[in-house]
């Protein structure tokens, strides 16, 4: 039965004496359960503006005798049922009056909320359905997915290159009509193959790329996410030093712009361990060695070797695949390696720039505070990249990361003063030897945080230093001492631009002096000239 509170009814409950009551009166909604015994309200009268519809239940037959069809209160069931209330709390027809005997009235008046259910104004009950609210996608860590319709027109255009091949199966060679046709950089080849065949000494057939085309796009759907697919043959999300290995020794195999080098088979190791240090320096994954889909999204690798195919200058991909950075960083490694087995040692690490870096962050960096080494007190080619890398183009955001593993001792995420000062006093200890003047340390530092403005202005975080052009001024006074010494002496260095305006990072700017005087030496001797790894005097072959 469904019955209405009157106005008069609810305008007694407007001051109760509880407030938790008011509150849950307020909200005009009552437990259904509860009011069976105000069943005695008139069903005529008015529908009240402050109160809503009440659902009141039909009491027992044996409890509560009728009256003209409807349930009537009865007070003795009312009091045994409800020995909480007061009884003279009663209103004069009977209603139970709710501003007063609140001990259990909490228990009476409860909110209705989130219900299935809920009435009309002819007093029918309908469901409500709560909106179903549907949001886009927008997370797709594989890719934006490509249609079946694009990915099967591909797979056709392979099958036509398969079927014009004698037996239908291809070798390596075959390889670069199969990536036009699918519409895969060039130098994707070599580890497509190798995924075709799982690395056995065989030709590929149509239903190995057809098995392999299926299993990769059903996972990976952008670039990124295929080229990880692809070099790892879809068991890891990110690619290691090792998964790049092959696709690199195949561009030193078949790039034209290293066709000159192809005989010095003793380089190549070496040239493939620079790129591949080179690529995860400037990815940012040099510490963890994992490069990711997401990393490639973000960088321009993948575009630089999609312009390998169209470029046959190999020089013009300066940060990554360059011979002439390669020839400039291996002759700094030759140079001090004084026994010439590959490996450098703290003291080799002394003759770099004439020991332009003090031995305290010697140590640090031999501690492997920046880079784990390979080997205790100890440098191999690639630990000597990162190094030279991180020294020469301080501005870099994997160089200042370097660097702030060296200085942050305690790895507290804080260069702090006293860190400040112990490595600059080693600054200082090395301009002395050499009887140059210099500032105190108090000065350096006054100079240092208003240049850089930290914001917890007591120390560094490496946050600091990346949002600051100027963190190469304090780098070079804390690790660097003839850095230091010139940049106070000068007002600075010019910007240097290639042939088509773009300003040469300091890395390029390095690697072109070092080149040029490089190649000015040589010529003095002879022009081209290459000899055995075996000799003392073997450096990679020259243009």
């Amino acid at each position: 039965m469904y019955l209405d509170i009157n106005k008069c009814y609810a305008e007694q409950m407007l001051a109760p004496r509880s407030l938790r009551v008011w509150k849950l009166l307020r909200h005009k909604c009552f437990s259904p359960q509860k009011l069976t015994d105000v069943s005695d309200l008139s069903q005529n009268q008015k529908r009240s503006r402050q109160t809503s519809d009440l659902l009141v239940k039909e009491p027992p037959k044996t409890t509560s005798p009728k009256t003209n069809g409807h349930s009537k209160l009865n007070k003795s069931a009312l009091s045994d049922s409800r020995p909480d209330v007061d009884s003279s709390s009663g209103t004069s027809d009977g209603s139970l009056n709710a501003t007063h005997g609140t001990k259990n009235l909490e228990e009476d008046v409860s909110l209705v909320i989130g219900k299935s259910f809920a009435l009309d104004r002819s007093g029918v009950k309908q469901q409500v359905k709560s909106p179903a609210i549907s949001y886009p996608k927008f997370h797709f860590p594989q890719g934006i997915p490509v249609s079946a319709v694009e990915n099967d027109a591909t797979l056709r255009r392979v099958c036509l290159v398969f079927r014009s091949l004698p037996d239908e199966q291809c070798s390596l060679a075959d390889m670069p009509r199969l990536c036009e046709a699918a519409n895969l950089p060039l130098y994707w080849k070599h580890p497509i193959f190798m995924s075709l065949t799982k690395g056995e000494p065989r030709r590929a057939s149509l239903m190995d790329f057809t098995a392999w085309w299926r299993a990769m796009t059903s996972v990976a759907h952008d670039e990124a996410a295929r080229f990880v697919y692809t070099l790892t043959g879809g068991n890891k999300s990110f690619l290691s030093r090792e998964d790049l290995y092959g696709m690199v020794m195949d561009i030193m195999h078949t790039h034209p712009g290293l066709e000159f080098c192809r005989e010095a088979v003793d380089f190549h190791d070496k040239y493939c361990d620079v790129v591949i240090a080179r690529i995860t320096w400037n990815l940012g994954c040099v510490w963890t060695g994992k490069i990711t889909a997401d990393c490639l999204r973000k960088s321009d690798f993948l575009k630089c070797v999609r312009q390998l195919q169209e470029d046959s200058d190999i020089n013009r991909c300066v940060r990554y695949f360059s011979y002439e950075h390669f020839y400039v960083i291996y002759c700094k490694f030759w140079e001090i390696d004084s026994n010439h087995d590959q490996i450098v040692s703290k003291a080799d690490m002394k003759l770099h720039k004439d020991g332009a870096i003090t031995d305290l962050v010697l140590d640090r960096i031999f501690f492997s505070c920046a880079v784990r080494l390979t080997k205790k007190d100890t440098m191999n080619l690639i630990g000597f990249t990162n190094f030279l890398l991180a020294e020469e183009d301080k501005n870099h955001p994997t160089s200042v990361e370097y660097w702030f593993r060296i200085l942050d001792e305690d790895g507290d995420g804080f260069i702090s003063m006293y860190e400040m000062e112990r490595f600059h006093q080693a600054v200082i200890d090395k301009l002395t030897e050499e009887r140059i003047d210099t500032m105190s340390f108090k000065d350096v530092a006054c100079q240092m945080f208003d240049m850089i403005c930290p914001e917890n202005g007591t120390a560094f975080r490496l946050m600091d230093l990346k949002k600051s052009p100027l963190s190469i001024r304090l780098l070079n006074a804390l690790i660097n001492w003839r850095k230091f010494y010139a940049q106070e002496v000068t007002e600075g260095t010019e910007r240097v631009l290639d042939e088509n305006g773009r300003e040469l990072s300091d890395w390029e700017r390095f690697c072109s002096e070092e080149y040029e005087t490089m190649m000015e030496n040589e010529e003095e001797v002879d022009e081209n000239f290459f000899v055995s790894l075996d000799d003392d005097n073997g450096l990679p072959q020259t243009f």
